[in-house]
């Protein structure tokens, strides 16, 4: 049932269900380049930045412990850059040290 119900949250009909209501912008690049997403009478105002920006997008890696390096090594350490507590070389380095081992683990 539940994958089901993902399979069709995804689906493009359900993203063009959305994008007419204006609910969302699309994941999927054939809906964020449709005429339906890309209206100019529509919101959202400058639609296509939406679709350009497709090529820049970086999704995160598909790996079992991914949510852990993110949790337990990668956002603690970022914290430490923005509070300002670490310049971006420590953090850097943290993350690498921190992180590689979780990999081979």
């Amino acid at each position: 049932m539940t994958w089901k119900f993902l399979g069709y949250i995804s689906s493009p009909e359900a993203e063009l269900d959305e994008v007419a209501v204006g609910a969302t912008t699309p994941s999927r690049i054939s809906i964020v380049t449709s005429e339906a997403f890309l209206d100019p009478t529509k919101p959202p105002k400058n639609a296509i930045g939406f679709a350009q920006a497709q090529e820049y997008v970086v999704r995160d890696p598909v790996h079992s412990k991914w949510p852990e390096v993110i949790g337990r090594v990668i956002n603690p350490n970022m914290d430490r850059l923005w509070s300002g507590s670490a310049s971006a070389q420590e953090v850097a380095d943290a993350i690498k040290a921190e992180g590689d081992p979780l990999f081979t683990a």
